[in-house]
């Protein structure tokens, strides 16, 4: 894929996975966010040109099948893997590793599926992944914060029901508020406020980085 043509697919970061989504009827672009995995709202204008230039993708099985596309290194790097695969990685960062305060995290890297690779001659080739391919590495926890601070500062992870999230949003909307933090933070008690401070005070962060709150679960009026 070209500079152009990934800059044409108008995404803010180097990283995300794209699909056949049955019920938009229609290809969806997803990438990491402190809040999941968030929809790109962009129009895929250019994806059907990328597509004719790559016939493999034309075969990805709608809902099942996602390309995954990795140009923050040296070397951009594709791959066709199991849509689920691509969900994993953020459940594991925002319920896993952010609530890991030092060590390491043993990681085992199970792949499948196509890897996309240029040629010296400048040639687009695509060749199969042995499903018995792995690999092994421990992360530094440190590393993950440190990753986590330097593109999302200041920033927490959080993933909601649906059915939460929508309470949520008319709870917005009904208050006027302009922000998820502004409308949080008017629904949590006065205490948590104060119990967070405390915690924050005893504890001392790897990294530079907010301390999540530690409240008392409160129902979002309907």
């Amino acid at each position: 894929m070209s500079e152009e043509a990934w800059d044409a697919l108008a995404l803010p970061i180097q990283l995300a996975f794209f699909f056949h989504h049955s019920g938009a009827k229609r290809v969806v672009a997803m990438y990491p966010s402190p809040a999941g995995a968030t929809e790109s709202l962009l129009p895929l204008t250019d994806w059907e040109r990328l597509a004719g230039a790559n016939p493999c993708l034309a075969g990805m099985e709608t809902d099942v099948e996602a390309l995954l596309v990795k140009r923050c290194g040296a070397v951009p790097e594709y791959y066709i893997i199991p849509i689920d695969r691509c969900y994993d990685l953020n459940i594991a960062s925002a319920k896993y590793l952010y609530a890991l305060e030092g060590g390491e995290v043993p990681l085992l890297f199970l792949f499948s599926g196509s890897v996309f690779f240029t040629t010296p001659a400048g040639r687009l080739q695509t060749e199969r992944v042995s499903w018995n391919a792995e690999c092994v590495h421990r992360m530094p926890v440190r590393t993950w914060r440190n990753l986590m601070e330097q593109h999302y500062p200041n920033s927490g992870w959080l993933t909601l029901e649906r059915e939460v999230f929508e309470r949520l949003c008319a709870y917005k909307r009904r208050q006027g508020l302009a922000t998820w933090e502004q409308a949080i933070t008017q629904l949590l008690p006065p205490e948590a406020e104060e119990l967070a401070e405390r915690e924050s005070s005893e504890a001392t962060p790897l990294a530079p980085a907010r301390q999540p709150l530690k409240a008392p679960a409160q129902e979002v009026p309907a």
